[in-house]
């Protein structure tokens, strides 16, 4: 198993005025994080990354970005922080066929009101 240490930045999703995402603008910052910022890994769509108000689609896009403009050089850890548990259960099904190291999970904030989900049980 691969051993981890330094500094893994939590990145933010950049937007545009018509809020889509600012892809040029987050593969500015990943570069930057990496080469200026000689960070040893790079953590999208968590936290800090815009989950409550991003769609899946948003999110995937994101973390494809990522993992491209990353090209292997640091470990990508796909932030989860879903509104309820059994979002964060589909998202590892998605993440991982595009080469991401691993996840880092959070607890659902229940911040906002979701939907119902099935029973993962």
């Amino acid at each position: 198993m691969e051993s981890w240490q330094g500094v893994f930045a939590v990145i933010f999703t950049p937007f545009k005025e018509d809020e889509s995402i600012d892809e040029e603008a987050l593969r500015k910052h990943i570069n930057f994080l990496i080469t200026e910022g000689k960070v040893h890994g790079i953590i999208p769509t968590g936290s800090t990354g815009e989950f409550a108000s991003s769609s899946e689609e948003e999110r995937k896009r994101v973390v494809h970005i990522t993992v491209q403009e990353v090209h292997g050089r640091v470990p990508v850890v796909v932030g989860v922080a879903p509104k309820a548990t059994c979002h964060c259960c589909a998202t590892p099904t998605w993440a991982w066929p595009k080469c991401a190291s691993t996840a880092a999970w959070m607890t659902p904030a229940r911040a906002c009101s979701v939907p119902p989900c099935r029973s993962w049980a």
